[in-house]
């Protein structure tokens, strides 16, 4: 099943996070909305693109503002970056000398992204 979905911010890509531990990605051509053309819907153009298969279930995921990259928080703590351009992923773990459970990660701008949890930590991580 889908665990979670993004879009890049040019909306030209669109990201399916499955619980077989993989992010799948696909076009979006130009029509990117439904629309009601001579009495006829016309739906949007979406295409495979790639997908990605990473060492765990993807907790949260988000496109950096620059559509290049994924950062994705993985279940069992750790963070993979994804170069959507190279097809290359790369992963991290997360420094933190407490036990935190994080659930929530979105990018503030190229090389910063916030991490939370549910109980209501927030941490700020630099892209190294």
């Amino acid at each position: 099943g889908i665990k979670a979905i993004s879009i890049t911010n040019d909306k030209r890509i669109l990201a399916i996070a499955q619980s077989n531990n993989s992010i799948k990605l696909f076009d979006i051509g130009s029509n990117s909305m439904s629309q009601f053309i001579n009495g006829k819907w016309i739906l949007p153009n979406i295409h495979y693109k790639n997908t990605f298969v990473l060492n765990d279930a993807v907790a949260s995921f988000d496109f950096s503002p620059s559509n290049d990259l994924i950062v994705s928080l993985m279940e069992n703590d750790t963070i993979n970056y994804i170069d959507i351009i190279n097809n290359i992923i790369y992963e991290s773990s997360i420094n933190s000398s407490k036990s935190i459970n994080y659930t929530a990660l979105s990018f503030i701008d190229d090389f910063n992204f916030i991490l939370g949890s549910k109980d209501g930590f927030v941490t700020i991580y630099n892209i190294e």
